[in-house]
């Protein structure tokens, strides 16, 4: 069976900066706009370093996740 591995997230401030940007990017509102500039950008929506790479999710996004680091907890 398998079983999803937890993750512990170490700034949880920048965490929560990021999870805000991406919650905005599929606001029914702007889903459309959001997914119409990752289509034009030649990249997957699971493509999830190409959308940052790009800056498709803001710039601060950038910041957020050089300041979030993830540990697999075993």
């Amino acid at each position: 069976m398998f079983e999803q591995a937890a993750i512990a997230v170490t700034d949880e401030q920048g965490y929560a900066k990021l999870h805000t940007l991406i919650d905005a990017a599929f606001d029914a509102r702007d889903v459309e706009v959001f997914l119409n500039r990752v289509s034009k950008a030649k990249l997957r929506v699971r493509n999830y370093e190409g959308i940052l790479e790009r800056g498709l999710l803001g710039k601060e996004a950038i910041g957020c996740t050089r300041d979030c680091r993830f540990q697999t907890r075993r």
